[in-house]
């Protein structure tokens, strides 16, 4: 078994991501492609660092074990990427991502990110202990 499948695998046990990932909205009207497949992909991508639709659909193009992995019947034009992306809901989005970091809280996988007994996690490695004063404690943004 190769390490996507087992990564799918992981967490289709540990965080039941099939049942976060069908729980995505979308806003296509009479879709060609399953969502379900497409953010299977999309994950995929992000965990293999795939840098933009145009090189995630070379995946499905090339790799016929991607396209099972995903659940895709044939390749994926990069612009059907954009187009349900586009459409999908935000807050889903959101709501699925603290589900797994709940799980991951309570499983203590967390428990090295921790300084002097606060969680840290950085998402995006922008400036994390700078310290300009704060404009709005709501929106964290600096007057610099």
């Amino acid at each position: 078994m190769n390490r996507l499948a087992q990564f799918l695998q992981y967490t289709s046990k540990v965080f039941e991501l099939k049942r976060l990932l069908r729980s995505v909205r979308e806003g296509r009207s009479e879709p060609h492609v399953p969502l379900l497949p497409l953010v299977l992909c999309l994950v995929l991508g992000v965990v293999t660092r795939i840098s933009s639709y145009l090189d995630l659909a070379q995946q499905t193009k090339d790799r016929r074990r991607w396209r099972h992995l995903c659940g895709l019947k044939a390749p994926v034009q990069h612009e059907i990427f954009g187009y349900a992306t586009e459409r999908m809901q935000p807050e889903d989005w959101r709501q699925n991502q603290a589900q797994v970091a709940k799980q991951l809280k309570r499983n203590k996988a967390l428990e090295s990110a921790k300084i002097k007994g606060l969680l840290f996690v950085s998402l995006d490695a922008n400036e994390h202990f700078a310290s300009f004063s704060r404009t709005c404690p709501r929106c964290s943004q600096r007057q610099v």
